[in-house]
């Protein structure tokens, strides 16, 4: 199980996990082997020894995963190379994952920092789900990579959505030249989140199952 769960750290790219005081950081995977993960971290942020923890989904439920930074060593200016060690992996009982529904709608995108697109270059895309923590975004654009950050506009009949979002995953469609972007909101403002709650709480009424853009 814990070798199976740093497979899914590892997918997941990028993910927020939480020290024992609280504090939130957000780690980037890079490869597993059995238990162990290899990622990186804001260097200030992490330390040998540190426990960490964070959510994640397995097998289609919510789980709690427990890691400790088992080696820290200073990879640039800004950022540590880490070694993890999965320690537990418990079935989380409280509540349940953000459900995504489908519907679709118009996004507009901006690269921020990214790996292959140049930070103020506009891409359009396809809502194609949503949930209260992340958006799914078909693109034809395929240039978009895990660990990108990009700032989302989206407008629904609730309001603007305006927001910083984190490309968690992609997969490709089609013949290839379409792409599937797996989005983490980033720092979702408050206005963004009441119509996040507005837009799925409409979505949720059988007579409401598709938005308009």
């Amino acid at each position: 199980m814990r070798a199976d769960v740093a497979k899914l750290l590892v997918e997941a790219s990028a993910i927020e996990m939480v020290s024992e005081s609280g504090t939130t950081i957000e780690v980037w995977t890079i490869s597993a082997e059995g238990p162990l993960v290899r990622a990186s971290a804001p260097r200030l942020e992490v330390a040998e020894g540190m426990a960490l923890g964070c959510r994640l989904v397995v097998d289609g439920m919510p789980h709690r995963v427990s890691v400790v930074v088992e080696e820290a060593s200073v990879q640039s200016e800004k950022r540590a190379a880490l070694q993890l060690l999965v320690t537990e992996v418990v079935a989380d009982g409280g509540r349940r994952a953000s459900d995504r529904i489908e519907f679709t709608a118009t996004a507009h995108l901006t690269a921020g920092i990214c790996d292959r697109i140049v930070p103020g270059d506009r891409l359009v895309g396809r809502v194609i789900d949503l949930s209260g923590s992340g958006i799914g975004i078909s693109m034809t654009d395929t240039r978009p990579r895990p660990g990108d950050l990009l700032r989302l506009e989206a407008r629904f009949l609730e309001g603007l959505l305006s927001t910083d979002v984190r490309v968690m995953r992609t997969s490709a469609e089609g013949r290839g030249d379409t792409i599937l972007a797996g989005c983490a909101f980033v720092g979702l403002p408050a206005d963004g989140a009441r119509v996040v709650a507005a837009l799925l709480e409409r979505l949720s009424r059988p007579r409401d199952a598709t938005a308009i853009s």
